[in-house]
């Protein structure tokens, strides 16, 4: 017979274990990319990429993106209340576990890292609209790829077509002139990190606290 302090015990363990793997990924994500643009050619490639896509800002097209993508946590809350709404209340807990961790991680990161935005550093670039925060990480590229990819990591399926979103909503906040492709790069491997951390954690225990608390709210 199994014993249930035991088993919650292990549960508390595994979450320990993968939030500390979640942590020093991310430490490590971080530092390895800001060494690599303190490095001269790749600092000078990631400007002249930067350059060459904005030849092809199109404002209709720029403006029309940035206005879609404003709102960047709800999308994720969005695809968390349609999940539950479909009775996948544990899936919908890991995504908005994953957007909680992006929310709180990414304005540290941009704070410590204090690279400005593209419109900032570099004359005659062309901007849908023009944030005051630093530029590195891209917040939406974590985003999109936290969300997604913890769906991916924990469902194992539909793998390309949401990947393939999240890759869209990265390269347009290059198109759209507010950030770097080593921005959205790192953003990508910072997401895929807390995406995959996210989907082993084991969300047994809470999901037993919060159905003992609202599902009995329910009930009256």
């Amino acid at each position: 017979m199994n014993d249930p302090f035991s088993i919650r015990s292990l549960a508390r363990s595994r979450n320990v274990t993968t939030l500390l793997f979640m942590f020093v990924a991310l430490v490590i994500a971080q530092a390895f990319f800001l060494l690599l643009l303190s490095l001269h050619g790749a600092s000078q490639f990631n400007t002249d990429l930067f350059i060459w896509v904005n030849r092809f800002y199109w404002p209709p097209l720029a403006v029309t993106t940035a206005l879609i993508e404003l709102p960047a946590e709800w999308f994720g809350v969005l695809f968390a209340l349609i999940l539950a709404y479909f009775g996948r209340y544990e899936l919908a807990l890991c995504i908005l576990i994953a957007i909680a961790i992006e929310v709180v991680y990414v304005p540290v990161a941009k704070d410590l890292s204090a690279l400005p935005r593209p419109f900032v550093s570099l004359n005659g670039i062309r901007a849908a609209y023009y944030p005051s925060d630093f530029s590195f990480p891209s917040g939406h590229a974590v985003g999109a790829f936290a969300v997604f990819s913890a769906w991916c990591f924990r469902e194992k399926k539909h793998h390309v077509p949401l990947l393939g979103f999240a890759a869209l909503i990265g390269i347009s906040r290059i198109y759209i002139g507010v950030h770097f492709p080593f921005d959205v790069i790192a953003g990508t491997v910072i997401g895929l990190i807390i995406g995959f951390s996210v989907a082993r954690l084991d969300l047994t225990l809470i999901m037993h606290w919060l159905w003992g608390r609202f599902g009995r709210a329910e009930d009256r």
